[in-house]
């Protein structure tokens, strides 16, 4: 029965901060047993700001039903990158992502890699284009 508690507590600790944190992060929390009473602690973060040039003029633009589809695929483009260089999401307000590094995880050259590919493909998270672009 052991082994089923631990499943559950891996899975509410996945459920909980799956779609918002590393998954890094979440496996060394659901690994840890601890899972999320680990005590907190300061840490020096490095924080990364996204936002869509042009934005208000583009949603002016397009038509309302159009906006959704193409802001969830910008958000899913640049939370997908996030992750995958070990960030973490804080949040969306507006077309702006907002997410930061060294939450735990030593994170090294993985931002650098993430601005680097950024800027390459344009800026905007490097997945997301928009028509007209």
């Amino acid at each position: 029965m052991k082994w089923f508690r631990d499943f559950l507590a891996r899975r509410r600790i996945d459920e909980m901060f799956g779609k918002y944190v590393s998954p890094h992060l979440v496996k060394r929390m659901a690994e840890s047993g601890d899972g999320v009473s680990e005590p907190a602690r300061e840490v020096e973060i490095t924080p990364f700001f996204a936002s869509i040039h042009g934005y208000v003029g583009l949603a002016e633009q397009l038509p309302l039903s159009l906006l959704p589809e193409l802001m969830n695929r910008y958000f899913s483009a640049c939370t997908d990158q996030i992750q995958a260089e070990g960030g973490t999401l804080d949040k969306y307000i507006g077309d702006a992502v907002i997410a930061m590094w060294g939450t735990g995880i030593d994170t090294g050259t993985r931002l650098s890699r993430l601005r680097s590919r950024d800027q390459d493909a344009g800026g905007d998270c490097a997945l997301a284009r928009f028509p007209g672009e």
